[in-house]
């Protein structure tokens, strides 16, 4: 059976207005691409590139969003390989079309980034790096063909500039600048088998064939580097690049985001360079573009309540760069920043809900919030959390542009929600809200790495006392198998979330969750199935099967990173495993109190394994003696330890002359050598 087609979703709120004509454009192309009406999409393009440039600033910011796959694909529908097939489509039908090459450069650039993941840079594995840097070398050289291809490539030379900061640029194009015939791309043999490998299968999850070869030659009329410009080619493409188009604040302002500390550079970078000869003929409110990210660095992390100096300073800064002249998006994004410190530092729900509401009067239709993470988050926790009015029907107004792109999954449950329960002076529409889940559910692959995901928004609902709406967005998500709420919906069948009703509570329901969520490799659901069979259901572990049944899901457990399951998996090997088993247990728990990367609790357990393995010769001589000195350490380590009391019973006993007897016995009996001593 061949694949479905790709479909191309729409949203269920109208589009008609002129408010709403980007997103239209957008509708237009996507189904364009799809049905492979490639001069239609260079039409439209076209069109709005010659906007763009008679746009006297920035007003003119359709064709910056829309010459982007992203805005050609619905990312969530079209598969990676037909993207990439319709994008070579297109280059093959127009083999002189400057749009079509940028946009295929942008898709690999974008690709690359993707696959690094917006992790610190000590977080990313060489496999990652190769196989960006792999996306890297494909996105160039369909950049350099762009510019080719162009009197006035200026999106393509700001591509190469960003690429060159973000990663570096690949070295095939500093061998051209040089003169020199760029060397073959690395092959498997030169990179290792197993490192090319992982690379390649990163790769395929976009439809991406590493580069073959390189260009011979750079496009005609590229100007020469400058001094300095080899071992900074960032500063070559700005250069390139300012001169296509001078005084551009979205350039300018990109390069100074790669100034700021959290990119390396020093304090006062951005500063200096807002004052350079790049940005001399911009105005005021345009400097401010470009002085926006070294602000908002400054600022973006926010003092401990409390902290009555640095909170006053952190404010007051605030406040004096809201007092400048700056564009409306900018205000809008610097105005959210100050109502989330408001929230955070000062702890002043309703002064940050009023800032929120504020910052939203300078964010004009089509747009909205450009992701659910931080400022937005702040917002809507003090709306689903804390019961706010909507004032001014602002956060309505967020809902309906969110439901209007219909790309943000936690945005689009959150209006899911609104609709399905009348929330926020929104009519109930239970289709449209149905609507909305599968859109969520549809999205839940796409969504970049964050903490605040639609079962975040379920977790706010139900500590806001929307328990029902909870519920209500846990299990339709549940049932569509994402964003873990199979686990979210065992807890509340059973009866785990504070201030649980008794209706919500089903133990036959919170089995089959539970089960649900094993299958799908959720870590808790993994460790909490693994211990109701252990602890709850009386299996018999001295069963191998059972017993390897019960260990499987805990090392999957432990595979995803619950440290917790190390200990139960070593406590089932300690009980019920074969003799080498239960020294490799001993082995692993000494491991683990040797590894101060373990918090208390961890290694509490651990010491709790040692001492009842030396107790009863689980996998180490018995040892009453040194069972009592293993748990003596704990208790000198682990005072306040939530097991100290019971496993102390069954050391030296409930009574005194429990505790005096088993410690004179200990004391003159047999001893092991000193090596099982704990360390000191």
């Amino acid at each position: 059976m061949s694949p479905a087609a790709p479909r191309l979703p729409t949203s269920p709120l109208s589009l008609d207005g002129p408010e709403w004509n980007l997103l239209r454009q957008q509708h237009a192309l996507r189904l364009a691409m799809l049905e492979r009406r490639f001069e239609e999409v260079e039409e439209i393009l076209g069109a709005l590139e010659h906007e763009w440039w008679q746009a006297p600033d920035e007003a003119a910011v359709a064709y910056e969003y829309l010459v982007r796959a992203p805005a050609l694909f619905d990312f969530a529908t079209v598969p990676a390989d037909v993207r990439v097939e319709c994008l070579q489509a297109w280059n093959a039908a127009f083999p002189k079309s400057y749009h079509a090459r940028l946009v295929l450069g942008r898709y690999y650039y974008g690709r690359a980034g993707d696959i690094r993941t917006a992790a610190w840079a000590s977080q990313v594995s060489q496999a990652q790096w190769l196989a960006a840097a792999m996306a890297c070398a494909r996105a160039a050289e369909y950049l350099l063909e762009a510019i080719a291809l162009s009197a006035r490539p200026a999106i393509a030379a700001k591509d190469l500039m960003e690429m060159s900061r973000h990663f570096d640029e690949p070295a095939f194009v500093d061998a051209l600048f040089r003169g020199e015939t760029p060397e073959a791309p690395p092959s498997r043999e030169d990179i290792g088998p197993q490192l090319y490998d992982a690379a390649l299968a990163l790769l395929k999850h976009y439809a991406i064939v590493p580069p073959e070869h390189f260009p011979a030659s750079l496009p005609a009329g590229l100007p020469a580097r400058v001094a300095g410009e080899a071992a900074r080619p960032a500063d070559y493409w700005l250069r390139f690049a300012a001169q296509v188009k001078p005084a551009w604040p979205g350039l300018l302002a990109s390069y100074a985001n790669y100034l700021t500390p959290r990119w390396g550079g020093e304090p006062g970078e951005v500063e200096k360079f807002a004052k350079g000869p790049l940005c001399a003929s911009l105005t005021e409110a345009q400097l401010s573009v470009v002085r926006w990210p070294g602000v908002n660095d400054a600022l973006s992390e926010f003092p401990e309540q409390g902290n009555t100096r640095a909170i006053a300073a952190h404010e007051k800064a605030m406040e004096r760069w809201l007092a400048g002249q700056m564009p409306d998006y900018v205000r809008f994004i610097a105005m959210g920043s100050l109502a989330n410190f408001t929230t955070y530092s000062l702890g002043d729900r309703d002064k940050a809900l009023q800032r929120h509401v504020a910052s939203l009067r300078y964010c004009h239709a089509p747009y909205v919030y450009t992701d659910a993470e931080g400022t937005f988050r702040d917002y809507a926790r003090l709306m689903l959390m804390f019961g706010f009015a909507d004032q001014d029907g602002a956060f309505k107004q967020v809902l309906e542009r969110a439901v209007r792109w219909f790309d943000e999954p936690t945005m689009l449950a959150i209006a899911a929600v609104a609709y399905r329960f009348g929330l926020w002076d929104i009519a109930p529409d239970h289709a449209l809200a149905a609507s909305l889940i599968e859109r969520t559910a549809e999205l839940a692959p796409i969504q970049q790495p964050s903490s605040f995901t639609p079962l975040a928004v379920c977790r706010m609902l139900w500590d806001g006392d929307r328990h029902e709406a909870s519920v209500y967005l846990a299990s339709e998500l549940a049932e569509r198998r994402v964003y873990e709420a199979s686990a979210f919906m065992y807890d509340v069948r059973r009866g785990w979330l504070p201030d649980t009703e008794p209706h919500h509570v089903d133990e036959a329901q919170s089995l089959h969750w539970l089960e649900r969520a094993a299958e799908e490799g959720i870590s808790t659901a993994l460790y909490n199935q693994a211990y109701r069979l252990e602890k709850m259901d009386g299996m018999d572990l001295s069963q191998r099967a059972n017993f390897e049944r019960v260990r499987e899901l805990y090392q999957q457990a432990l595979e995803q990173g619950l440290a917790m399951a190390l200990i139960r998996r070593t406590s089932l090997l300690r009980r019920f495993g074969t003799e080498q088993e239960k020294q490799q247990a001993v082995a692993d728990m000494k491991a683990v109190i040797a590894d101060e990367d373990y918090d208390d609790l961890i290694a509490g357990e651990a010491y709790g394994e040692i001492v009842l393995a030396y107790k009863y010769g689980d996998g180490v001589p018995r040892s009453e003696y040194i069972a009592m000195q293993w748990f003596d350490r704990f208790k000198e380590l682990h005072p306040e330890h939530s097991s100290l009391e019971w496993l102390e019973s069954q050391v030296y006993g409930d009574s005194g002359w429990q505790m005096a007897g088993r410690a004179l016995r200990a004391f003159f009996g047999a001893k092991p050598s000193a090596e099982h001593l704990p360390p000191r």
